[in-house]
């Protein structure tokens, strides 16, 4: 079976096709040669029934006068029929009167066949008994013994001949199934060439030629329609990804313009802005020390805070040159040793500060990404959690990982004043506040630099909190090919 399998498909029919015509020749060939092995021993025992009877009848006289030689004389005539073997004639009385063999011995034969009722059963002979009669009376019997070797002859002309007829059909068989093939294999032939063209040139506008109209015929049509498809929609796929391509060149062109407009925009920030401020807050400062006697209560208040306003605009400037840098910076991402770089962070944050609060950080946490800007993410997060929590008598901060849906999650916790989930959604944002400047400094672009870094680095930012019940504030980071979150 698997050797077929392995055959072409011509190779296939002409081989069905010789085989099922041997086969079919075959079943004919040895029912011929049956039935004419039954047909000519019939025929021979039919043969030896009418000479075993003339024989009997022109021995009647023979027996009548015990005429031996007479009876000897009509049995030597079969000595030109090979095919017997013994002829043997009884008198009336069972005794031996006359017989003619063939073979020697025979008179043993005649002797143990001359008591027998009827004839002895053997499939390699024929025996037959036939009465002498003399005016319808018996006087004596003849027994008669023919071989089949006539029949073996006739049977084994007809195998041979049988053999070479099967032969000679079976070379036949071959050669009209090799060209009888071609009718079907052909076309199956040219349909599958075509089909390994489309699939190594990618080549869809070839089609099939289409040789018949029965089933190979609708075959090769619905190939060919099949083909005229998907051209069809290979064409339009290739019009829509130019214009896709034509369209991220034009989209990539807007936003390299843009970027180049917002790197002006940050140096105008950073230089045209910070010099009238620095001014603001130079002079006022002046006006503070050397016009203090001339001031009253209301004008140094008012001067005060003309320069705590100069100062928090100035944060405000530093604030967003940093989302911007961390929206257009490059990534260098590396393995990174977050319990460490917590540790650093949560240190240079409590320095100066009027009471430490409890520091938890799970040891061994590690993640894979830039370190400056994962950085500004802790800074950020372990920052609004200590300043959040510096009003609890037992202020604490943890930080740690988890496995959800199996992925690591990041956590920064605290047991703050929290806040209220539904402005959640405003956490994010740029200058977002769920608390006011009186209650905690602050410019609200922390978290919004904390959602952005996230998101380069593939990952996603969310919180959990009650009012006076702390926070929690989760995040994920990419581990795979940190080059594809390179834009924000």
């Amino acid at each position: 079976m698997l050797r077929m399998k392995q055959l072409s498909l011509a190779q296939k029919l002409i081989a069905l096709s010789t085989v099922t015509s041997l086969i079919a020749l075959l079943i004919a060939s040895s029912a011929w040669v049956l039935d004419s092995w039954i047909s000519s021993r019939e025929s021979l025992r039919q043969e030896v029934q009418a000479l075993s009877k003339l024989i009997a009848d022109r021995s009647n006289a023979a027996l009548a006068f015990d005429d031996i030689q007479l009876a000897n004389q009509n049995l030597d005539t079969l000595s030109a029929l090979p095919n017997i073997v013994t002829d043997c004639i009884y008198d009336k009385d069972g005794n031996l009167f006359a017989d003619y063999h063939r073979i020697a011995a025979p008179t043993r034969e005649c002797a143990l066949q001359s008591s027998s009722a009827a004839a002895p059963v053997d499939d390699s002979a024929i025996y037959l008994y036939e009465s002498v009669m003399l005016d319808e009376s018996v006087i004596g019997t003849m027994f008669i013994h023919s071989d089949l070797s006539r029949v073996y002859r006739q049977r084994n002309h007809a195998v041979i001949s049988a053999l070479l007829i099967f032969f000679l059909a079976g070379l036949a068989a071959y050669g009209i199934s090799s060209r009888l093939q071609r009718v079907i294999s052909a076309p199956v032939r040219e349909l599958s060439i075509v089909a390994k063209q489309v699939a190594d040139q990618h080549n869809y506008q070839v089609r099939a030629a289409k040789h018949s109209d029965d089933e190979l015929g609708l075959l090769v049509d619905a190939f060919n329609e099949m083909l005229e498809t998907i051209d069809i929609q290979n064409r339009s796929l290739t019009n829509s990804r130019d214009q896709l391509e034509s369209l991220v060149e034009k989209r990539t062109s807007e936003l390299q313009s843009s970027n180049k407009e917002l790197e002006a925009f940050c140096y105008s920030v950073s230089h045209d802005l910070r010099a009238p401020l620095r001014g603001i807050s130079g002079f006022s400062q002046i006006l503070l020390e050397d016009y203090r006697e001339v001031l009253d209560h209301n004008g140094k208040d008012y001067l005060n805070r003309v320069v705590s306003s100069a100062n928090r605009m100035g944060d405000l400037i530093d604030e967003l040159l940093s989302l911007s840098r961390v929206s257009r910076c490059a990534l260098n991402p590396e393995s990174i040793n977050m319990s460490e770089l917590t540790l650093k962070v949560v240190d240079e944050l409590q320095q100066g500060a009027e009471h430490t609060m409890q520091i938890d950080v799970q040891p061994d946490i590690t993640a894979y990404g830039d370190p400056t800007l994962i950085r500004s993410v802790l800074d950020n997060l372990i920052g609004n959690a200590l300043k959040y929590s510096s009003k609890k008598d037992a202020g604490r901060v943890e930080f740690g990982q988890s496995q959800q849906d199996g992925q690591t999650v990041y956590w920064v916790c605290d047991n703050g004043v929290g806040f209220d989930m539904q402005y959640a959604d405003k956490l994010f944002s740029p200058f977002q506040r769920l608390h006011g400047a009186e209650e905690f400094e602050g410019t609200g672009v922390g978290l919004a630099t904390v959602a952005r870094v996230v998101r380069r680095h593939g990952g996603k930012v969310w919180a959990r909190s009650e009012i006076d019940q702390g926070a929690c504030f989760y995040f994920t980071l990419d581990t795979g090919d940190m080059t594809k979150f390179d834009t924000d």
